[in-house]
Parts: structure tokens; C-alpha cells; sequence
């Protein structure tokens, strides 16, 4: 039995905690896999009970509203602490456990946890880790210990009752410029809107089969997590050394006849770059989406050519929001070397591009993208000045309290009238008198033959822009000559390098500071 919309017909008011999606669903489908990792799997049955057990020990134990940190190496066992903190009415807070001691120490002084849970054990690695981050062992419970807890049906319906839609659901921590992590802080509210509206404009229903790649600690993790709980889906969680080795990726996404993806671009370019979609094609793909980097219409196109039954999904969003706020469903073809647009607003949130005085700009001018509705994160948790200073007041008026989001990062409006990324503004730089745009230089350099990726990125101190390319046989000198043909004088890198692999951050994402250190610090 496929059902598409559970929630379907039911007013979002109605719904204030996302444990209701996994209440209506357990009852639909209590004995089909929720979620798996590996040889392990739990259904949505046993995912309830054993999250009302922890949650009814939470409660126990005065929690109300507080940060509850989860530091667990096993996927299931976080999941099942993410759904037990929403259900105490305490908002979870996921660690990276390989995560360095001084960065774990600087989170938990910012969030003052009452509780930890962990599925270490005592003298283990995660909880030395924890202890030498300055958490004490009163803060620190095992997860094995909660779950054997028996389950409180009154104290679980007291504590629901007491919640509504504005509480947080979860804190992310993510890297600040100041060298202290920003801690996002979202409510359900927020996620329930973009669940149903991501739901509804992806047909995501209980046929969808995910192949999830993001770590749970990041945003893009939370399309796949409640729309699971929503929908009656199944969400595989990869191990992410298959992302080192597509092949066996590509062989896991048909063994586990995974249909649907929601992925940074790199694995994806990675697939494209080896012929994989020639020799070994996922045979059961429906739909891929993908965030968190632009994905490069060069690789995009051999994905199209070889699956073009697939929907195709361009989706964007900072942590700052419940996931993303603007999509484009690929729907014409594209040049390899133009731009994949962003397209447009997602359902209940409005888009802003704005001129540096706060005015909205002109068709194809180009601004600081803004955001304005549900989807806004409560800001960093326990730092008002920096959440002063990129949320803030709709500039257009000033009738009433009206925030919006200043997102750091620059677009446009095309002739189409969809919206389309210029880059982020610490990527602008400054050179020989010029503003450029580092993603110019990347697209005019990804559609060169022999490239299969590339980062431009600036010396500030030498003044030189330098460019880094794989696979490690690239000519430079008839790269450089294909780059003076499509770029300005000024544009023109005043370093190539090349590597056979870029190292890439635990989301996905390309990491720029290593590359920069690793060819050009040298």
C-alpha cells in the first residue's frame, strides 16, 4: 500500500510536534523498515517505542525545553534520541563523534547541556572525548540504559501538551568566521512547513527508497528524516567510505533498489566522471536532488543523457534555515558551461535580492539573496549579537516586525525570472581594481575537455588567484589558453594546479581551505 500525503487534508495548526508523523505512520506501517545503516535496520514501531522510552526518562528527570546533545556513532541509535528528545519536549543537538576536543568543548560551553546521551561506554572513546571537552559525568547518559527505561504514557501526554509549534526542534552547530561554532537553533514549526511542502513537490510517499549520504549533523539530513516519519518511506543510510568508491556506491543504490537521492554534487560528479553511468547505471533512480555546492551542467548533462526518465532537482539553502528555500526542477537543456538556476521560492517563503543599500535589484543585476518566512531558524543559540547582525528587519519597510535572513550569498534574477547564484559574497574578491566572482572563473574552466573539477580561490597575501584542477593529466598551458579565450585579462589565474582528487569536508562539500593549503602553501 502506497500512501502519498498521510497528512494530506489536515491543517498544518493542527500539527505542533513532528513526533505526529511518526505516531500516524507507526500505526500505518508498524512493521516496515524506517531506517537502516548497514546490517542493522529498525522499523517504525520499534523507532516509536524505544523513542517514547528514552523520551519518558528525560522527562523523569525535570528536562524541559533544553538542549539534549547526542553523541552516538551508531545512525539509529541517534535518530531514535532525535525523536525521543521532540517527544520530551527538549530539543536535540547532534555532535560529530570524531569531532576535535577544543571545537566540542567551545559547543557544549555554549549550550551548558543538562543532558548527553551517548552509545559509548564508560572509559570509551566518545566518553573520554566528552569528559576531556569539559562535560561531566552527572551531564553524561548511555543510551542503552535510557531505552530500557519503561514507557510513561502520562508523563509523555503532560509534556505534549505543554509544547507548541515555535518550540526548537534541534540545534546545528556550524563553523563561525570568529573561530567559535554558530549554533542554529529551529523549531518545528519550521520543519513541519518544509516537510509537507518538500513531500508534496517531490511525490515523496511510501514506494520512495532513500539513499541518504549526508552526516546527521548537518541540515540536508532532515529532507529524508521526516519525510520518512511523514510519508512511510525508507531511508538507507550509506556508509560514507562508498562515497570514496563510486562503484560500490552505484552497486548499493541497485542492491538496495534506491530510488530516490538528495546529495551534495560531488559524488554525483564523481559517478559522471568514471563512465559509471554507462557501465553499471542505477537501475532504480526516479529522482535526484541535489544541494550544497553548484552542481556543474557538464556533469549534469552525461547524468541527463543517460537517465533522462529521472527527475532532476537543483535545491538551495544555508543551515540557517529548515534545509532550503528555493528549487529548480531541471526542465530544458543547458549548455555546459551556463548556469543551473536556483528557480524559485519554495511554498510559504519569499525571496529577497537586495543591493547593497537595501533596495530590490533590477533583472540580472546582482544582490545579497534574503529570505523572509516560517523557515527562518530562531537564530544562534545563545549569541543575540550575531544573530543580530544577519537576521534582521525586512529593509523595504519598517510598519511592523518583519525579519528576514541575509544569507551571504549573491544572485540575480534572469530573463526567465528564476533565480540564479553570483557566488557568495566572501568569494568576491577584489583584484587588479576588479570585483570577480571565483565561480566565473570556475565555470569557464569545468567545460575545458579534460577537467573533471576545479576550485578557484584567492591569495590574498600575494595577490594571485590561483586555480586547482583535477584529474592530474590536465595541460595546463592549453588550459590557460582555453581560460584566455573566455575570460578577461584580469580574470586569468596567476597559479594552476593539479591533483588527481580534491579532499572533501565530512558533508560532501569541497574542502577549499585544504586544497589551498595542500597546492599553493606549499
Amino acid at each position: 500500500m502506497h500512501v502519498k500525503y498521510i497528512f494530506s487534508g489536515m491543517r498544518l495548526a493542527m500539527i505542533k510536534n513532528v513526533t505526529e508523523y511518526l505516531d500516524n505512520t507507526a500505526k500505518l506501517f508498524p512493521e516496515k523498515t524506517a531506517f537502516c545503516y548497514e546490517n542493522k535496520s529498525i522499523t517504525f514501531c520499534s523507532l516509536q517505542e524505544q523513542a517514547k522510552r528514552i523520551a519518558s526518562a528525560i522527562i523523569s528527570y525535570g528536562l524541559f525545553r533544553r538542549p539534549v546533545v547526542i553523541a552516538e556513532s551508531s545512525k539509529l541509535n541517534a535518530v531514535i534520541s532525535f525523536v525521543a528528545a521532540a517527544y520530551s519536549g527538549n530539543f536535540y543537538v547532534p555532535i560529530d563523534v570524531e569531532i576535535p576536543k577544543m571545537r566540542l568543548k567551545k559547543i557544549l560551553d555554549t549550550l551548558h547541556p543538562a543532558m548527553i546521551i551517548t552509545d559509548g561506554v564508560e572509559g570509551g572513546d566518545v566518553y573520554d572525548l566528552l569528559l576531556q571537552a569539559g562535560a561531566s559525568k552527572e551531564q553524561i547518559y548511555f543510551f542503552q540504559d535510557l531505552v530500557d527505561k519503561r514507557i510513561d504514557q502520562a508523563i509523555l501526554a503532560k509534556a505534549g501538551k505543554r509544547q507548541i509549534d515555535t518550540d526548537l526542534l534541534y540545534v546545528l552547530f556550524t563553523s563561525g568566521s570568529t573561530g567559535i561554532p554558530k549554533g542554529v537553533s529551529i523549531s518545528h514549526k519550521a520543519v513541519i512547513d518544509y516537510t509537507e511542502w518538500y513531500s508534496e513537490t517531490f511525490s515523496i510517499d511510501s514506494h520512495t527508497v532513500y539513499g541518504a549520504q549526508t552526516p546527521l549533523f548537518f541540515d540536508m539530513s532532515i529532507s529524508e528524516l521526516y519525510s520518512t516519519m511523514k510519508q512511510g518511506c525508507t531511508t538507507v543510510y550509506i556508509p560514507q567510505k562508498l562515497f570514496m568508491s563510486p562503484r560500490k556506491l552505484v552497486e548499493l543504490l541497485n542492491e538496495k533498489h534506491i530510488n530516490t537521492i538528495f546529495w551534495v554534487p560531488f559524488p554525483l560528479c564523481m559517478i559522471a566522471n568514471l563512465g559509471l553511468l554507462e557501465k553499471c547505471p542505477p537501475q532504480y533512480l526516479e529522482k535526484v536532488l541535489f544541494a550544497g555546492e553548484s552542481m556543474p551542467n557538464k556533469q549534469l548533462n552525461i547524468w541527463r543523457r543517460a537517465l533522462p526518465k529521472v527527475l532532476y532537482a537543483n535545491c538551495f539553502g544555508p543551515t540557517e534555515l529548515a534545509n532550503i528555500f528555493a528549487y529548480y526542477i531541471v526542465d530544458r537543456n543547458f549548455e555546459d558551461n551556463e548556469p543551473l538556476p536556483i528557480g524559485r521560492a519554495c511554498r510559504n517563503i519569499d525571496i529577497l535580492v537586495l543591493t547593497e543599500t537595501g533596495k530590490p535589484v533590477e533583472c540580472g543585476e546582482v544582490g545579497e539573496i534574503c529570505v523572509r518566512g516560517t523557515c527562518l531558524s530562531n537564530g544562534y543559540y545563545g549569541d543575540m549579537d550575531m544573530t543580530d547582525q544577519v537576521f534582521i528587519q525586512n529593509p523595504l519597510h519598517h510598519d511592523y516586525r518583519d525579519m528576514i535572513y541575509r544569507t551571504g550569498d549573491l544572485g540575480y534574477f534572469n530573463a526567465r525570472q528564476e533565480l540564479c547564484s553570483a557566488g557568495r559574497k566572501n568569494l568576491q574578491i577584489k583584484h587588479k581594481g576588479y570585483r570577480i566572482e571565483l565561480g566565473e572563473i570556475e565555470s569557464a574552466t569545468v567545460v575545458f575537455e579534460s577537467v573533471t573539477a576545479c576550485v578557484a580561490l584567492y591569495d590574498r597575501e600575494h595577490r594571485k588567484i590561483c586555480l586547482a584542477v583535477t584529474p592530474k593529466m590536465v595541460d595546463v598551458q592549453k588550459l590557460y589558453n582555453h581560460l584566455k579565450n573566455e575570460l578577461p585579462q584580469y580574470m586569468l589565474p596567476g597559479s594552476i594546479k593539479t591533483a588527481d582528487a580534491f579532499p572533501v569536508l565530512a558533508n560532501g562539500k569541497t574542502d577549499r581551505r585544504t586544497i589551498m593549503e595542500e597546492l599553493f602553501n606549499e
